[in-house]
């Protein structure tokens, strides 16, 4: 399946299949065949041709035919799932209520590792060249970082209040960390921090309550969710260019052919932002929108 966007609706406990060369909505993958308790997908990766969906409210991750539309498998994993990567048959889970990241083999369908984190971890990301875990820790201001493949050096490192997500730079020089400031009058941050002796090199300042980013080349987008907002941050000049109105709560956001897609999980619907026009399309998804993944 090719220029499709697949969106986490949590409330609604379902996937949305977005038709991105017709901007529409071309089917809705239910993840709650009970219909009796929540199930939450928050977040989504791929695994061997199929999504690999983790389940907030379920405390699972669910294994999905993308073109059957179908759950193949539910996998039990801890308490309060939030985020997940894949890196061969393992995918590394964060389970914010337990401040784990646990290590699931998927083909023997069994927890192998469960691997310590700061409080709260609400994202995680890898970095496979050097075998890197990083999460980011809600609950008291840090990130982890670890060697996911022997489960040691686990560093603890101090950053900025209410950390929301941590990714590594395509180099992996360099980390970037969303300091969402939850709760504060203050604006957030985007912080880059060299991976090599652990240092914040930068702190640039971005919208009030950042909760999600993604990287395209040397800019950072990074939804506002507390002021309907999107920042556009430059990584190499350490500014922030612009700042587009969105409304309502954006949440998850993902870059794809010179366009921008938010998800505002207020209004339950989905932007597609030109990013040289500024031009604005909009679509209604599931309730509360959230992860999303091209495919």
């Amino acid at each position: 399946m090719k220029n499709n966007l697949f969106v986490c609706n949590t409330y609604s406990d379902s996937i949305s299949i977005i038709d991105l060369d017709m901007f529409m909505e071309a089917d809705r993958i239910n993840l709650n065949n009970s219909n009796l308790d929540k199930v939450g997908p928050c977040n989504i990766c791929t695994y061997k041709n199929k999504l690999l969906v983790v389940n907030k409210y379920s405390n699972s991750i669910s294994i999905v035919d993308m073109n059957k539309g179908e759950i193949e498998n539910n996998f039990f994993i801890g308490m309060n799932c939030n985020d997940v990567k894949v890196c061969g048959d393992k995918a590394f889970v964060v389970c914010s209520d337990s401040n784990k990241i646990i290590k699931y083999n998927i083909a023997k369908e069994q927890i192998e590792e469960q691997i310590s984190c700061g409080e709260m971890p609400y994202s995680i990301d890898l970095y496979k060249a050097k075998q890197l875990i990083i999460t980011a820790n809600m609950n008291n201001d840090s990130i982890t970082m670890a060697n996911y493949d022997r489960n040691e050096n686990i560093r603890q490192i101090r950053v900025g209040n209410y950390p929301t997500k941590a990714l590594f730079g395509i180099d992996g020089n360099n980390i970037f960390i969303c300091e969402s400031n939850i709760g504060s009058d203050q604006c957030g941050s985007i912080s880059i921090l060299s991976s090599k002796d652990l240092r914040v090199l930068y702190r640039i300042s971005v919208g009030n309550t950042p909760v999600d980013m993604c990287i395209n080349q040397n800019l950072c987008f990074v939804t506002n969710f507390g002021d309907g907002t999107v920042s556009i941050v430059d990584l190499n000049k350490c500014i922030e260019l612009d700042r587009i109105e969105i409304g309502g709560m954006p949440k998850g956001i993902l870059t794809y052919r010179g366009n921008m897609y938010v998800g505002d999980s207020y209004n339950n619907i989905l932007f597609c932002v030109d990013l040289l026009k500024k031009n604005k399309k909009v679509l209604k998804v599931g309730r509360e929108p959230s992860g999303m993944l091209l495919s």
